[in-house]
Parts: structure tokens; sequence; C-alpha cells
């Protein structure tokens, strides 16, 4: 026999048919064995709790917590996928976070404003905040950094404590680990700055084998593309 919670209805089980009765929220129609019901008002999700007994949507049968998909945890935290965010981060730090894809945001600790959409996009950041990461494998290095934008797959993803930087285009900057305000738009620019710092790359493969050089400006395919750790170069076509 299973009760639904005021104003629901009441469904009971007996000789393997289940007989549901109707209430405010819920009413009954169809015959034999199927049955169609629905809802005439709006469903009540209570909030996420940390044991993950309450207010999480899962996918699979083994427990609320290894399988959550859907879930709030937090203060303005939404997280969507298999794993994506947790039950453990610091609700009174960890807010307005959104995590979409499996395991996106699903280390975070105290960090807010970031958002991640992609299988493993952010999914190291702890502490850092408004960051955002788009596609698989973004900034899914990011620790502590701050302020980092890196749209497509692997874009931004070796940093983990560098702040400001742009990544754009599938492997953009994706070796740069402590650098900061680098902007690199492009596949494979600024492919393997490691600490370099305000370097600009414009184009597919533009400084990509520039390491730990700064102030460098390159616009247009394979521009400056051999420079290794030279500083205040230009290059544009």
């Amino acid at each position: 026999h299973t009760d639904v919670p005021s104003p629901g209805g009441d469904a009971v089980v007996a000789a393997g048919a289940i007989t549901i009765a109707g209430g405010l929220n819920i009413n009954t129609s169809g015959a034999g064995s199927t049955v169609t019901v629905n809802l005439d008002t709006s469903v009540l999700q209570p909030l996420t709790t940390a044991d993950g007994n309450s207010g999480v949507y899962a996918l699979g049968v083994t427990n609320y917590t290894t399988d959550r998909f859907l879930h709030g945890y937090g203060t303005r935290n939404t997280f969507v996928g298999r794993q994506a965010g947790n039950l453990t981060l610091t609700t009174g730090s960890a807010t307005n976070n959104t995590g979409i894809g499996s395991n996106a945001l699903d280390s975070l600790t105290t960090g807010n404003s970031n958002t991640a959409v992609g299988r493993d996009a952010l999914t190291a950041v702890t502490s850092g905040s408004s960051n955002t990461a788009v596609g698989s494998s973004a900034l899914d290095s990011v620790l502590n950094g701050t302020n980092n934008t890196g749209v497509g797959a692997s874009s931004l993803a070796a940093v983990t404590s560098g702040d400001h930087n742009v990544g754009i285009g599938s492997d953009a900057g994706s070796s740069i680990t402590t650098g900061g305000d680098n902007t690199a738009v492009g596949y494979q620019a600024l492919q393997s700055a490691t600490t370099g710092y305000n370097s600009c790359a414009f184009g597919s493969g533009t400084l990509n084998s520039l390491t730990s050089g700064i102030r460098n400006s390159a616009f247009g395919k394979d521009s400056l593309a051999a420079l290794t750790t030279g500083d205040e170069n230009t290059a544009v076509g």
C-alpha cells in the first residue's frame, strides 16, 4: 500500500495489480493494462540534501548519490548530468554554479558563479570562481583559477591557477597552467603556452609553439607559429 502525500492520490497493490485513486494533483484515465496519470498542478520537489535522500533525480539503480543526474545542492546551483556537481560542497560559499554534463563541476568546494557545459568541463575546480567552460574537457584542470573562459573541446584544458585567460576553439590555449591574461581564438591557437602572459593569438595555429613568452600578438593562420620564448612580437597575416 503506497500513499501519495496530500494533495495527491492513493495507490494500492493487490494480486499483481495496482489500483490508483486520484487526488487533487493526480487523476487517472484508461482501461485494461494501460493507465495514464495526469498531473493537474505543479509538482513540488524538496531541496537537495547532503545524503541524497531528497531532491535528487537519479539514473540507474545503485543509489541516489552515485547515480545522481539532476539536483540543485547548495544555493542557486543547478547540476544536470551523471555525477555533475556533488553533495559535499560548502553550501554557504559555493553558490550560483551551473554544471551540465557528466562530471561537470564534480569537485566543487567553495567556488561560485562557475558555468560548465560538457563532459568533464571544470571537473577539477574547487575554489575557482567565475569560470566559463563550454565543451568536453574544457578547463578541466582548473583548481582555483578565476575568470577564465574556454569554449571548445579541451580549450584551456591545463589551466590550474591561471586567471583571465580566454580560449575559443578546440585545443586553444590547452597547455596554459598558471599563465594569465592570454587570449587564444582558433584551433590550437597558443596551444603550447604554459606560463606566458598577455599574449593574443587569433587564427588557427597562431603562436602554437610559444611556451613562456609574454606580450606577443599574432593575427592570421599560423602567424608566429614557430616562436617559442620571444617577447613583445607582433605579426599580422
